[in-house]
């Protein structure tokens, strides 16, 4: 075994850099294939233990107006610190709701996904915030809001005036319900 392990009391291990340089943290193994796909995250925190259900904390002390947070960013560059522009319908980053079904936690309850919403480009990076959820029965998660980047926001399954939607539209003072036919 070539990974790099750290370890407390009674020699227990806490923390391993395996061989593909994940860092695991209740884990020996890369446990990420129970997710059904190809994914393989660089940090992977696993624990069975009710003192702390897996949660994870950022806290800052501070004497200003700032708070911890989490970043995410996507460059369409292929090196490592490129800044190659964004397309218009990138994803930029998303959380992601997996629930075991028994078999594996391929199962996608909720997402909350922010996409490029326009043309990005000198500091100017338009951004829309999609929340999916999955309904009993689905095996997919279906868009229930949309926050775009000229601020409207669209409830339901459908787009701006379609049937089964709700959008507001600050800029024009509206509130559209969409209507079959």
């Amino acid at each position: 075994d070539n990974s790099i392990q750290i370890r407390g009391n009674n020699n227990a291990e806490r923390v391993r850099i395996d061989t593909g340089g994940r860092i695991l943290i209740g884990t020996t193994s890369n446990t990420s294939n129970g997710f059904g796909y190809s994914w393989n995250p660089k940090i992977q925190f696993e624990s069975n233990s009710t003192s702390d259900y897996g949660r994870v904390s950022l806290v800052y002390n501070g004497n200003d107006a700032v708070g911890p947070g989490i970043m995410f960013a996507k460059s369409r560059g292929t090196s490592i610190g490129s800044n190659t522009v964004v397309s218009n319908g990138d994803q930029i980053g998303g959380l992601y709701f997996q629930a075991a079904d028994g078999s594996d936690k391929n199962c996608r309850a909720a997402t909350i996904v922010c996409y490029s919403d326009g043309n990005s480009g000198g500091d100017d990076t338009p951004g829309k915030l999609q929340f999916s959820t999955t309904a009993d029965g689905a095996t997919n998660t279906t868009i229930r809001m949309t926050i775009d980047a000229t601020g409207n926001s669209h409830f339901g399954t459908g787009s701006l005036n379609s049937s089964n939607t709700v959008s507001i539209v600050p800029a024009d003072g509206l509130i559209n319900f969409g209507m079959d036919g």
